[in-house]
């Protein structure tokens, strides 16, 4: 019974994504957007979905120097844009691979075949900014090997759905359940690994700063790059208009040592510092609904390596006190 019941439960929340990509197959190619800026202005103006979230990050992101009144512009912004993804994503598929370029410029993509030539494979990181899942379909339609970690949604149908769009536009996917041996074998493939690395870590074994805050950061690139010397490029995309994007790749150059922790905070650390950088540019273009700024529990007992590595990169009272000395 209760198994009957989850699955009906499962095709109801989809419903809705079939009936929107029946919608859109309709539609021209260039309405599709507003469709999810409209959403997007629904979920923000009308049913405060994590409203308060999104603007409390933003506060904490960007201090004063916007008002309050800005503040809730962008977090409409930033609405209007993820809901204009969401619908550019179920119509993707729909777009020839001649006519790719259209819609994503990838700019400085030299970076990325440069770093193939190595043959050691290539870490693509980036951020829940922009157009990350039309970049990815556009680099396949340039012949860049490319696989993608992807979680594993809640909703079985909704999980086959979104990889079945991402594998039919080209990707190869990498669940989580998997991870480590995915990426190994990706990257002995030469291949290129992408990884969204913005997202809370709910290990919390390291922490770096973003906009002056610490946050729990996933130690995954950097950890998999200092053991196989991959090459790490860091990508970011950036809506120029409606279904029209630019992505800019970036090489990261990094160094390995004797010390592991350092190692793995420093890579970290330059990967969140080049994010911090574009969403400081393009700020109704971030994912501020993720609660991404967490005080550190008391709970977590900071090393002295990462300690001793925020200090001076955030305030010392967003620090959790040092354990007390045993007697």
């Amino acid at each position: 019974m209760e198994s009957s019941l989850r699955f009906l439960r499962h095709w109801a929340e989809v419903l809705p994504v079939f009936a929107l990509q029946g919608l859109i197959a309709l539609l021209p190619l260039m309405w599709v957007p507003r469709i999810g800026e409209f959403l997007g202005w629904l979920a923000f103006d009308i049913l405060h979905f994590r409203r308060g979230v999104s603007l409390r990050n933003l506060a904490l992101a960007t201090g004063d120097r916007y008002s309050d009144q800005e503040r809730v512009r962008l977090g409409r912004e930033a609405y209007r844009s993820f809901g204009s993804l969401a619908m550019e994503f179920l119509a993707m598929n729909r777009i020839p691979l001649e006519r790719m370029e259209r819609h994503m410029v990838l700019e400085n993509i030299e970076a990325l075949w440069s770093a193939l030539r190595e043959g050691k494979g290539v870490l693509l990181v980036t951020g829940h900014f922009g157009n990350w899942e039309l970049t990815a379909a556009a680099m396949n339609a340039a012949g860049i090997p490319l696989s993608v970690y992807v979680g594993r949604q809640r909703n079985p149908i909704f999980d086959k759905l979104i990889n079945g769009i991402r594998r039919r536009a080209g990707s190869e996917t990498v669940h989580k359940s998997v991870v480590m041996k995915g990426f190994l074998k990706s990257l002995k493939a030469n291949r290129v690994m992408a990884i969204l690395a913005d997202q809370h870590d709910t290990q919390k074994r390291y922490y770096v700063s973003y906009f002056g805050r610490p946050v729990s950061a996933a130690p995954g690139p950097a950890t998999i790059a200092r053991r196989t010397g991959s090459p790490i490029v860091f990508m970011a995309s950036i809506r120029e208009g409606r279904f029209r994007y630019r992505s800019v790749f970036r090489r990261l150059d990094y160094e390995v040592t004797d010390d592991a922790e350092r190692d793995i905070l420093t890579i970290t650390q330059k990967l969140f510092h080049e994010l911090e950088s574009e969403v400081s540019r393009h700020p109704g273009q971030y994912f501020w609904m993720h609660n991404r700024w967490r005080p550190i529990p008391p709970s977590v007992q900071l090393s002295e390596i990462n300690r001793a590595f925020l200090a001076g990169r955030v305030a010392a009272e967003h620090l959790p006190p040092r354990a007390p000395e045993p007697s």
